[in-house]
């Protein structure tokens, strides 16, 4: 029971994010499409790719930012 409980509240989390549906009367919800083309493995490494560009995007910025006060 504390199972279940557990995961619906992770999937309420999810939903909050529009990542999946609500959780139906029958238990089921869907995965977001987006989700779902994420999880081929080539499309999560080009997005973790393009994550971290714009990390060390950021960094730079902030460095530069730092550096003229």
């Amino acid at each position: 029971m504390q199972d279940r409980k557990r995961l619906l509240e992770l999937l309420e989390k999810l939903r909050a994010h529009d990542v999946v549906s609500e959780v139906d009367a029958q238990d089921q919800l869907t995965i977001r499409t987006m989700i779902v083309h994420l999880a081929n493995p080539e499309n999560l490494q080009g997005l973790l790719a393009h994550l971290r560009g714009l990390g060390l995007q950021r960094q730079l910025s902030a460095t530069k930012t730092q550096a003229k006060k």
